[in-house]
């Protein structure tokens, strides 16, 4: 089928699963044209973000994790079978236009992965990790967007009904963006740094967008259509005579810098010395950057005003982590040979497999330390039971 080769035992699998179908990259062309030939079915292509190839760059593009609108999906099981949006995989959108509120992408579950990889489910309504049903899940907290989050949700769900991405219509040329500016900038008197800087963009990043050295991304694009009161299919197509004045200020500026404060370092160098003298408890002696971040004080700022307890801080910490991970290793390898030798007691002659389902997830064989261990007690488990 020309289908990308997976490199790995569970490459073919994750690329399957992961959300990248709707990318502008290789792997959504490679699987629409694969699953066109399957079905019969023409131009998937189209129901992608494939139509923006060339027009913006791939990277970021989509959001790194799925998302979804709980009230959607709610409303689809009333009408049929729930769907999975377009619009929830691009990453410059946080809120549903519809309902108004914030996409979710957790369920509650608290799970961050499923206990065997081909459990997992691909269902846009199904929580891959637990099961359960992301419609109806109590734990995703259900949060109201604020405006511009909803101007820019419906800004980019009109951009997807567009002719932009009907295959009835010829493809958007290229350069459009740069054509879009310049007319911008002779509207804005010719002034293109100070067209910039009201967008909040970098002028040299901005002259590079004009000469078409460089190509601004999805989210920068939005940010435009935003300012000129135009449509993003405007933007790309290079139509700015159907802009209307900018909105100069659109986007906040980076707040002014302030002074660094005048700090009591002997007041600072009295607390690590009474931090140093207290039993660590449980948890363990903070590390010299949370000290620094509770402080609120850059941690080479320590290291060079107070070097001495900084370098006992940073001792205790390393210290505390070697016997910390002495202990958990333990109780790993302690768990890890009672799976072995209940699985021998039960007749059952053990094997990495059976001791990782025996485990349940409550050790992940992944250190070296506790490989070795597991295969140290299945041999002595076998040698048990006589083979």
């Amino acid at each position: 089928m020309g289908v990308i080769q997976p490199e790995g035992k569970w490459a073919a699998f994750r690329l399957w699963k992961e959300a990248c179908f709707n990318g502008s990259g290789q792997v959504p062309a490679t699987w629409a044209a694969a699953l066109g030939r399957l079905t019969s079915v023409q131009h998937l292509e189209w129901h992608s973000l494939l139509p923006l190839a060339g027009l913006v760059p791939d990277r970021n593009l989509t959001a790194k994790s799925n998302r979804w609108c709980p009230a959607c999906l709610k409303e689809d099981e009333a009408h049929g079978t729930p769907y999975g949006r377009l619009l929830w995989s691009i990453a410059a959108v946080e809120a549903c236009p519809t309902h108004r509120i914030l996409l979710v992408s957790e369920c509650g579950c608290g799970q961050t992965s499923a206990s065997q990889p081909w459990q997992s489910k691909s269902l846009p309504h199904v929580c891959a990790h637990c099961g359960g049903d992301l419609a109806h899940c109590s734990g995703a907290v259900r949060l109201p967007a604020e405006a511009w989050q909803v101007e820019r949700a419906r800004l980019i769900s009109e951009f997807l009904g567009s002719v932009a991405f009907d295959p009835r219509y010829p493809p958007i040329p290229n350069g459009g963006v740069a054509r879009f500016l310049w007319r911008a900038v002779e509207a804005f008197g010719g002034n293109a740094s100070k067209l910039a800087d009201g967008f909040g963009l970098g002028k040299s990043g901005f002259c590079d967008w004009l000469n078409e050295r460089h190509m601004p991304s999805f989210h920068q694009i939005v940010l435009l259509a935003q300012g000129f009161s135009c449509s993003i299919l405007n933007v790309l197509a290079g139509d700015a005579h159907l802009a209307k004045a900018p909105k100069v200020g659109c986007v906040p500026k980076k707040a002014p810098r302030k002074r660094p404060a005048k700090r009591d370092w002997s007041a600072i160098q009295a607390y690590l010395a009474e931090l140093l003298a207290k039993d660590p408890g449980p948890e363990g002696p903070p590390s010299p950057s949370e000290v620094g971040r509770h402080l609120g004080v850059d941690p080479s700022l320590l290291y060079r005003h107070c070097p001495d307890e900084q370098e006992a801080l940073a001792k205790r910490r390393a210290d505390w982590e070697v016997r910390n991970r002495a202990e958990v290793l333990t109780a790993r390898t302690t768990l890890i040979r009672e799976a072995a030798f209940k699985l021998a007691a039960e007749g059952t002659s053990p094997s990495w497999k059976d001791v990782k389902y025996a485990l349940a997830g409550k050790v992940h064989i992944v250190a070296p330390e506790l490989r070795l261990a597991c295969r140290k007690a299945i041999c002595e488990a076998r040698n048990q039971m006589g083979e």
